[in-house]
């Protein structure tokens, strides 16, 4: 069960350091790892559409 959030509030889960990782990876050249990254994300857990959003983005530059 997830807690509700506070406007403000930083979220910090494993899903949203997969999805920063996948920005990375991509700014240094390094698509496979990236798509891998993007592989592991579990979509439902982004809370907003921006979110969601980066995520696409970014993967789809990978």
């Amino acid at each position: 069960m997830s807690a509700a959030i506070n406007p403000g509030e930083l979220v910090f889960s494993a899903t949203h350091v997969a999805v920063y990782k996948i920005g990375v990876f991509t700014a240094l050249g390094d698509s496979a790892t990236a798509l891998h990254h993007a592989s592991t994300v579990e979509v439902a857990l982004l809370e907003s559409s921006e979110r969601y959003a980066r995520y696409c983005i970014d993967t789809a530059r990978a």
